[in-house]
């Protein structure tokens, strides 16, 4: 009762009639040649989202069996098309803490090149030196070669190499390197350098909102409308939201913009027509 009495007291004008074709993102909504569709099924829990620059696909982690919990032993990986279609699914143990980095699914031990050519198998790295008895200098030299060499240098932080060790000194920085599709290891002090990741998330603010109910003095729940440019088409939606979070967020293929994923609850793609 206390939205709908704000509701009759609002003082705007009427919505203007261009707003009128906006559809709500819950409905089907189409341009001429994309079209906006819900990705996955609820019970998948979709969160974090990368899309691989070699591929065209989207890949989502979630948690065991589609539920998100910090103490479940797995942790599940789904891969998309750029269709919105489920191609494949991944599950790892938790515990590992794989990180997904320049499409490789990686871990301290070992990584897995499965957002890329579908293998689940868990690789080894190549390492250089195993036992970790090379010279500060030497280390630093092969470091600075491999790093000319590497399409991509991922570093763990110090971690401890040689467990039947009693040396003092036996925690050193692991740091890997792409090169040819396979991963190298190289061991030493003070080799971590923070990888530094360029957000691609990025927010859609709306062309206009129309009040509908008022909560406190400032904050108003809204019809937000949205101009979602793909290429040549723009794909018109609205959705209630309150002012204050009105800005809607989405990711974007690096090399394909018309790959596209809304991040509302839940998420959805924006895909061409066949």
């Amino acid at each position: 009762m206390y939205g709908y009495f704000f509701r009759n007291s609002i003082t705007q004008p009427d919505l203007p009639a261009k707003y009128l074709a906006y559809k709500s993102v819950q409905d089907t909504v189409k341009s001429a040649h994309y079209e906006i569709v819900k990705l996955g099924d609820n019970s998948l829990n979709l969160n974090t989202t990368y899309f691989s620059p070699i591929t065209e696909t989207v890949v989502f982690e979630s948690g065991k069996e589609g539920f998100d919990n910090d103490n479940d032993e797995f942790k599940l990986y789904y891969k998309f098309d750029n269709k919105g279609k489920l191609i494949d699914s991944l599950k790892t143990r938790r515990y590992d803490s794989y990180k997904i980095h320049e499409s490789y699914i990686l871990s301290k031990e070992d990584y897995i090149s499965w957002i890329i050519d579908n293998d689940t198998i868990r690789h080894n790295y190549i390492e250089l030196n195993p036992k970790a008895d090379w010279t500060f200098e030497r280390t630093e030299e092969e470091y600075n070669k491999l790093s000319k060499k590497a399409s991509s240098v991922y570093c763990f932080k110090a971690q401890k190499h040689n467990y039947n060790s009693d040396d003092v000194g036996q925690y050193f920085d692991k740091a890997i390197f792409l090169i040819d599709k396979k991963w190298y290891a190289l061991y030493g002090k003070s080799l971590f350098k923070e990888t530094v990741s360029e957000p691609i998330a990025k927010t859609l603010s709306p062309v206009y909102t129309h009040k509908l109910s008022k909560l406190g003095n400032d904050i108003w729940k809204v019809n937000a409308f949205y101009d979602i440019v793909v290429k040549n088409d723009t794909l018109k939606i609205k959705t209630e939201v309150w002012s204050d979070r009105a800005d809607l967020v989405y990711e974007s293929h690096q090399i394909n913009p018309g790959f596209f994923i809304l991040k509302y609850s839940p998420y959805f793609i924006i895909r061409p027509i066949d």
